[in-house]
């Protein structure tokens, strides 16, 4: 007998343990890991790049990461 296993949620993502990130690829919970300072510095400074930019143009916005948004797209769902 196989048993069929229901993809995962937005609410089983928001139940993930808090011993690090997940994220939700495919209907399936893909523990994240950590990056280290070269890779945390390198985004620093692309923020801070695109961030000037938005500015010196008054429009765009820059974010660090972090953020949590859903994609929605035909052959992938994402969070």
């Amino acid at each position: 007998m196989e048993i069929v296993k229901s993809p995962a949620t937005l609410d089983d993502l928001y139940a993930a343990p808090n011993e690090g990130t997940y994220e939700l690829v495919n209907g399936e919970l893909v523990f994240m890991a950590p990056t280290g300072f070269s890779p945390a510095r390198v985004a620093t400074n692309i923020v801070v790049a695109l961030h000037a930019y938005e500015r010196v143009r008054g429009e765009g916005l820059a974010l660090a990461d972090g953020i949590a948004y859903v994609v929605n797209l035909h052959n992938r769902r994402s969070f």
